[in-house]
């Protein structure tokens, strides 16, 4: 194999092509039969595992980054909403500073009102984008911790 394929086929690697495609353009430009080309590909692939991690991880970890940061807002947007709707801060502002002649039964009072006025519809899609938001944050936190492992090995073995 000569360094222009093999320089080659690292690009595409890198790049995320796949395979097929990779494949399918060796075969092209060397004109080796597919089985030939396949095992060039995965040989290829095989020596600069690490080096194809590092040149996806600009990407890669961008994306991550964005994906950790929707699940933030998908868990902090319904949270500030339901405090909103419930009025919580007022409430504990009155009855903490003791304003006005509001007892605490009538601040319970209140919060049981507000709280019957989320609907059966209102509070499981409520409860359901928290719960995306929380998946999306495990599985992007799990994607990047294997990245890292991945860029840290790769660091210590040079």
């Amino acid at each position: 194999m000569d360094d222009q394929t093999h320089s080659f086929i690292l690009d595409r690697l890198a790049g995320e092509t796949s395979d097929d495609g990779i494949i399918f353009e060796v075969c092209q430009q060397t004109g080796l039969k597919w089985e030939a080309a396949r095992a060039l590909v995965d040989e290829v692939k095989g020596d600069h595992d690490s080096e194809i991690e590092i040149r996806q991880f600009p990407i890669k970890g961008l994306l991550s980054f964005v994906f950790v940061v929707l699940g933030v807002i998908l868990i902090l947007e319904p949270v500030i909403h339901l405090w909103t709707i419930l009025g919580i801060t007022d409430t504990l502002i009155q009855a903490v500073s003791g304003r006005g002649s509001v007892s605490t039964e009538t601040v319970l009072a209140l919060l049981r009102s507000r709280c019957a006025l989320l609907s059966w519809i209102e509070l499981p899609s409520i409860l359901f984008t928290i719960l995306v938001g929380v998946a999306i944050i495990v599985a992007n936190i799990k994607f990047m911790g294997e990245t890292w492992k991945n860029l840290v090995y790769s660091w210590q073995k040079n």
